[in-house]
């Protein structure tokens, strides 16, 4: 279906036109998008020569998303951001090593995926591709976020429902404070959490009630909202 418009997908909120994305995605050039973008979209179009796996657009977008993050932190220089952007992408990239052990992905996938930007040495967690489940768990239990995401944690099983919401409730926890602050960036980013949060929590209801889900089923897979 590769000749159908899907143009009514696109979402009007960015800096650029549907018309500059789709001459950049078709060309592989662009004099108006970042060079950041372009070489994205270059390495999809390179990728896409080789492979149909839509999965690996997904992938290759997510790792440029994760390391412009990292670069935007850095420039703003605040401590505060760039720690949990850090942190953010760390826990991304655990959550993404786990997947790949469950579903028994090979090494050079999970080189593609696993972004190098986070705190914990990219290699380490490729190491764990010929190791077990059980020994990725031991690692993150004696890691930095072993008590964050102990509760999603057996000895040979990880809960990823419960992993997916420790992790996004961490992130609203350590913006709960930004509420009060008058100045800088992370009133906004405190904002924007929320809005997101409550976006998210809205579709996991929808969801939830059309597929016959308990209140319990939907409540625990919801995210917490500041004092809410």
């Amino acid at each position: 279906k590769m000749n159908e418009n899907y143009d009514y997908l696109f979402i009007p909120d960015g800096f650029y036109t549907i018309d500059e994305l789709k001459a950049a995605i078709e060309t592989g050039e662009s004099s108006t998008l970042p060079k950041s973008i372009v070489r994205s979209i270059q390495e999809v179009r390179e990728y896409f020569e080789e492979s149909r796996i839509l999965q690996g657009i997904d992938v290759i977008y997510d790792r440029f998303f994760l390391s412009e993050q990292r670069k935007i932190a850095e420039s703003l220089k605040d401590i505060y951001i760039l720690e949990n952007v850090i942190a953010s992408i760390d826990l991304k990239n655990i959550i993404t090593v786990a997947r790949c052990l469950m579903q028994n992905r090979t090494k050079g996938f999970m080189s593609a995926i696993v972004s190098e930007e986070g705190s914990i040495d990219k290699e380490v967690l490729l190491d764990f591709s010929n190791r077990t489940v059980a020994d990725f768990i031991q690692f993150i239990s004696e890691s930095s976020y072993a008590d964050l995401l102990e509760p999603a944690l057996s000895k040979d099983k990880i809960d990823f429902l419960k992993l997916d919401v420790l992790i996004d409730n961490l992130l609203t926890s350590k913006l709960q404070g930004a509420q009060t602050q008058a100045f800088g960036p992370l009133p906004l980013l405190a904002y924007l959490n929320a809005k997101d949060i409550e976006a998210m929590n809205l579709r996991l209801i929808i969801v939830g009630k059309r597929s016959g889900f308990t209140i319990e089923a939907i409540k625990e897979r919801m995210r917490s909202l500041y004092d809410l």
